[in-house]
C-alpha cells in the first residue's frame, strides 16, 4: 500500500487543540455567513410571497378585459404596480407565444430577476388564453446579504485580527488551505462539478491525504449514482408529465365533445395563412353533409348560403377579418338535402403581434325554431288571422309611408274605406263559419284586383280599406274601383247555396282632402256612410260632401 493510502499518524490534531482560537474564529464566522445566508432566503421568501400575491390578483383582474381586449383596464392594472420599487417589468403573451403587451424593463438580465408567468383564462371557462408573466428585482434582497455578511466580518476582523495575523502563516499550509480546496470542491459536488482533488506533496504525511483520497473515492461515487438516479428522474418525470398531459387533454376533449353534442353547436376553425378549414361533426350535421365532405368541397360553406344572403354573409365574414376581431351574424342555408335553416353564427379572428390575421374561429347554432316564432309573432302582430291581410297597425305604417311618397313624387294618393252590404244576413243564415269563409273569398277577389303597390286591409268585421298610391289622374282609381264592385258582387258557394253581397265604397284623396292618416280616414269613412245612404253598392268621394 502506498503512503497515500496509510499515512502515518502526527501531531495535526494537536497542534489545531492548541489553535484553537482560529477554529474558534471559523465558527463565528460561519455563524455571520448562515446568519446572512438565513436573511437572504427570508427577504427573498417574502419578496416571493408578495410577487406571487400581486401576481395572482393582477392576472385575475385583467382575465375579462383582455379577453374582451378592453386594452385601457388592464393596462391600468398592470401599471399600477410600478409603485412597489422592486416591480420591473410586466408582460402579457397569448397562446400562440405571441407578445401582447409589455410595461418595464424587459431587457434585464433574468439572473437577477424573480420570474413569475400565471396563465390567464376565459371568464366561467377553463380555456387558458394568454400567459402573464412578471419581473420583480433581487437586488434589495442580496444587498441584505451583502451589508449582514459585511457587518459579521467587519466584527470579525477588529476581533480576531490580531491572532489571525499571528497564527496565519503557521496555519495556512496545514489547515487553511486544505480546507479551502475542500470547501471549493464541496460546492462544485452540489453544482455537479465532479472535480477530483489534487493533493499537495506538503500534505502526504498528514490526516488531510486521507481525507482527500476519501473525497475522490467518494465523488467517484457520488457521480456514478447521480448519473444513474438523475436519469431515472427525468424518465419518470418525462412520464408522469406526458401521462398527466394525455389524461388533461382527453378530459378538456371530452367535455368539449359532450357540450357541442348537447348544444348542437358546430365549431369552425379557418387557418388564414394556408386557407385550410376544419369542423367538428356537429357541423357536418348542421349543414346535412357527412363527415369530410369538406376536403373534397373547400367552397361547402359558401355554397351551402342561401342565395338571398350568401353576398351579405361573405362579406360580414371579409370585414371581420379586415377590421374587427369578432363577428355576430344570421343567414339562410340550404342543407344538403334541400332543407332551408337559419344559422347564427360567432367568431373570433386571432392575430400575430403585427396584426395579421394568422386564425378564425368560431361556432354555429340553428336558430330556425326561434326565427320561426319570431316571424309568427311579426304576422300576428301586423296580418289579420282569418284573411292574412294587413291589419290596421300595418295599414297606418303603410300609409304614413304613401303620403310621404306621394309628397315627393307630387301624385294621387286614394284612400278607400269598404263596408260589405248584407253581410250580416249570411252571418244569421248561414253562421259564424260561414261568414268567415265568404270574408275569406272576398279578400283574395279583391286583392287580385289591385297593383302589387297597393294595399288592402281588413279592419275588422266586414270593413276593408285599399290604399291606391302614385295615381295622377281619377280616371284610375274608378277603373279599379269597378273592378272590385264587380268581383264582390259575384256570386259565393256557401253550403251549397249561391249567395250574393255589394260593397259601399268612400273614397278620399290626398292631398285635397286631407295630410295626416288619420284625417284621410276619417273621411274615407264618412264618404263611405254617403254611399250607405245613397243605396249601397256604389261609390262616393268626400269631396262630394261639400
Amino acid at each position: 500500500m502506498s503512503s497515500l493510502e496509510s499515512p502515518r499518524p502526527l501531531s495535526l490534531s494537536r497542534r489545531l487543540l492548541v489553535r484553537s482560537f482560529p477554529v474558534l474564529a471559523m465558527v463565528l464566522l460561519g455563524i455571520q455567513l448562515l446568519n446572512g445566508w438565513i436573511q437572504y432566503h427570508s427577504q427573498l421568501s417574502a419578496l416571493k410571497t408578495k410577487a406571487d400575491a400581486i401576481a395572482l390578483l393582477t392576472a385575475a383582474a385583467i382575465a375579462q378585459p383582455l379577453w374582451v381586449f378592453d386594452r385601457q383596464i388592464y393596462e391600468g392594472q398592470i401599471r399600477a404596480l410600478n409603485i412597489d420599487d422592486e416591480f420591473v417589468y410586466a408582460r402579457i403573451v397569448d397562446d400562440q407565444g405571441q407578445e401582447i403587451f409589455s410595461y418595464g424593463d424587459t431587457t434585464s438580465e433574468s439572473r437577477h430577476l424573480y420570474i413569475l408567468s400565471l396563465p390567464v383564462s376565459e371568464p366561467f371557462q377553463e380555456r387558458t388564453f394568454a400567459a402573464f408573466e412578471l419581473g420583480w428585482s433581487l437586488q434589495g434582497v442580496q444587498q441584505v446579504i451583502w451589508q449582514t455578511v459585511f457587518v459579521g466580518l467587519l466584527l470579525f476582523g477588529l476581533t480576531f485580527g490580531s491572532l489571525y495575523l499571528i497564527l496565519h502563516w503557521a496555519v495556512r499550509r496545514s489547515v487553511l488551505q486544505p480546507l479551502q480546496n475542500l470547501v471549493q470542491a464541496l460546492r462544485r459536488i452540489a453544482l455537479k462539478d465532479w472535480h477530483q482533488l489534487d493533493i499537495d506533496p506538503k500534505l502526504k504525511r498528514t490526516e488531510w491525504a486521507e481525507v482527500f483520497t476519501a473525497f475522490n473515492r467518494m465523488t467517484m461515487g457520488l457521480r456514478s449514482g447521480d448519473e444513474a438516479r438523475q436519469y431515472v428522474d427525468e424518465l419518470k418525470a418525462a412520464q408522469e408529465a406526458m401521462q398527466d398531459q394525455h389524461e388533461a387533454m382527453s378530459l378538456l376533449t371530452e367535455r368539449l365533445h359532450l357540450a357541442t353534442q348537447a348544444g348542437k353547436i358546430g365549431i369552425w376553425d379557418y387557418d388564414v395563412l394556408t386557407g385550410e378549414r376544419t369542423w367538428n361533426d356537429e357541423m357536418y350535421e348542421l349543414y346535412g353533409h357527412a363527415k369530410g365532405a369538406l376536403e373534397q368541397d373547400p367552397l361547402l360553406w359558401e355554397n351551402s348560403l342561401h342565395p338571398e344572403h350568401r353576398e351579405r354573409a361573405m362579406e360580414n365574414t371579409q370585414r371581420a377579418l379586415a377590421r374587427k376581431e369578432i363577428l355576430e351574424d344570421e343567414f339562410r342555408i340550404i342543407r344538403g338535402d334541400g332543407e332551408i335553416r337559419w344559422i347564427k353564427t360567432s367568431g373570433r379572428v386571432l392575430r400575430n403581434g403585427t396584426g395579421t390575421p394568422i386564425r378564425f374561429l368560431g361556432t354555429n347554432m340553428d336558430i330556425t325554431t326561434s326565427k320561426e316564432q319570431e316571424e309568427a309573432l311579426q304576422t300576428m302582430a301586423h296580418f289579420d288571422a282569418l284573411t292574412g291581410l294587413p291589419n290596421r297597425r300595418l295599414l297606418l305604417d303603410r300609409l304614413q309611408q304613401a303620403i310621404a311618397r306621394s309628397q315627393r313624387q307630387n301624385t294621387l294618393l286614394a284612400v278607400v274605406m269598404m263596408d260589405l252590404d248584407g253581410f250580416k244576413a249570411v252571418n244569421d243564415d248561414f253562421g259564424h263559419d260561414a261568414g268567415d269563409h265568404m270574408l275569406t273569398v272576398l279578400a283574395e277577389r279583391m286583392a287580385a284586383c289591385i297593383r302589387q303597390e297597393d294595399t288592402l286591409a281588413r279592419l275588422g268585421g266586414d270593413e276593408f280599406v285599399l290604399l291606391l298610391g302614385e295615381l295622377h289622374n281619377e280616371a284610375e282609381i274608378e277603373q279599379t274601383l269597378a273592378r272590385i264592385l264587380a268581383t264582390v258582387g259575384e256570386p259565393v258557394n256557401i253550403q251549397d247555396q249561391s249567395t250574393q253581397v255589394s260593397t259601399s265604397m268612400g273614397v278620399t284623396l290626398f292631398p285635397a282632402d286631407g295630410s295626416t292618416a288619420e284625417t284621410l280616414l276619417r273621411h274615407a269613412d264618412q264618404a263611405m256612410y254617403l254611399a250607405k245612404r245613397a243605396g249601397k253598392n256604389c261609390v262616393r268621394y268626400f269631396s262630394s260632401l261639400d
